[in-house]
This record gives structure tokens, sequence and C-alpha cells, in this order.
């Protein structure tokens, strides 16, 4: 009931909020893609060496 009370008083507030949050979730998820991939460039191109060398 108080909860519900809460929500309905301020529903752009709280919908501005999860989309915010959403949208940081997703701009730290692509960062972590982008490092992931770039780490594993990184470990392939030290595999890649010690074959060679």
């Amino acid at each position: 009931m108080h909860a519900s009370h809460i929500h309905d008083a301020a529903p752009d507030k709280y919908l501005l909020t999860v989309s915010m949050l959403r949208l940081s979730i997703g701009q730290r998820s692509i960062q972590g893609m982008n490092s992931l991939s770039a780490g594993m460039k990184c470990i392939k191109a030290g595999m890649n060496e010690r074959k060679t060398g």
C-alpha cells in the first residue's frame, strides 16, 4: 500500500531513474565487451609470440 502510493506520487521520477540506470548499465557492458575483446586480442597475440618465439 505504502510503496504503491509512492509509485503513484512520482512515476516520472521512478521511470527516469530506471531508464538512467539501464543506460549506465548498457554503457558499462559495452565498455566491458570492448575491453574484453581487447584483452582477448592481447592474449592471442601473446600465444602467437610464444609459438613462433
